[in-house]
């Protein structure tokens, strides 16, 4: 999975006696290869993290877009939603669409860790409060955006990559799921195009997938009987 959504940057902690050499035939070919390897040290690794948290983010200028966690009702406030800045910047006021779908939202007010703030950044976990919008109709996997580039997407015709420890052929017919951001949709295989870890998939999904142009999405097979996660699939 981290292979999948293209996690670079990570460490790996060696414990119960496991070596490099036994990693390295799970790992090769992955992003996980240039992962670090750290001794077992709690302190030491504490350190590190909290670096890392503290280490200042790029600033990503244009529209925002917020992929929900939750939603919920507070009394005095109305709906509140918790999700992750994916891309530009959030601002108070904002008017933001809700995808999928057809209703709008504006962003009263912005907290990070229990603070305000005027606006949020990539990466930043957030709470927002909407004005205009039921917390009932912000399932988890909805969207808010203020980026009309942004796509809905139901049929997919392209390239999957398969990873090879996936070995459940995946055949016309066959249901799967598709993951983006928290979104995680039904799809069945209409057709398929080549053979081995490169083919061309026809995929339909039972609700559209919101995503930005050229992205990718997660395949997951949860009938294989062993790995489930199958690779990736390139969206329009």
């Amino acid at each position: 999975m981290l292979d999948a959504v293209g996690v670079r940057e990570g460490s790996i902690v060696l414990r119960n006696y496991i070596t490099c050499e036994q990693l390295s035939s799970l790992t090769k070919g992955t992003v996980l290869e240039g992962y670090v390897q750290e001794d077992d040290d709690p302190v030491g690794l504490q350190g590190k993290l909290l670096s890392l948290a503290e280490r200042p983010r790029q600033s990503r200028p244009g529209p925002g877009t917020i992929s929900i966690d939750t939603a919920f009702n507070v009394r005095g406030i109305g709906a509140v939603a918790l999700g992750t800045v994916k891309s530009g910047t959030i601002r108070k006021h904002d008017l933001l669409r809700v995808l999928p779908g057809t209703a709008t939202t504006e962003v009263r007010s912005i907290q990070k860790h229990d603070e305000d703030f005027e606006d949020a950044g990539v990466g930043d976990h957030i709470g927002v409060a909407l004005k205009g919008v039921e917390a009932e109709a912000l399932e988890r996997g909805s969207v808010l955006t203020a980026d009309s580039t942004l796509k809905l997407t139901t049929e997919i015709d392209a390239e999957a990559h398969l990873f090879p420890y996936f070995q459940t052929p995946l055949m016309p017919g066959a249901t799967i799921h598709l993951g983006h951001w928290l979104q995680y949709s039904l799809a069945r295989i209409e057709a398929v195009e080549g053979e081995g870890r490169s083919a061309r998939f026809k995929v339909h999904l039972d609700r559209p997938l919101v995503h930005p142009p050229g992205a990718k999405a997660v395949i997951t097979h949860i009938d294989s009987p062993k790995l489930r996660v199958a690779g990736t699939i390139e969206l329009p």
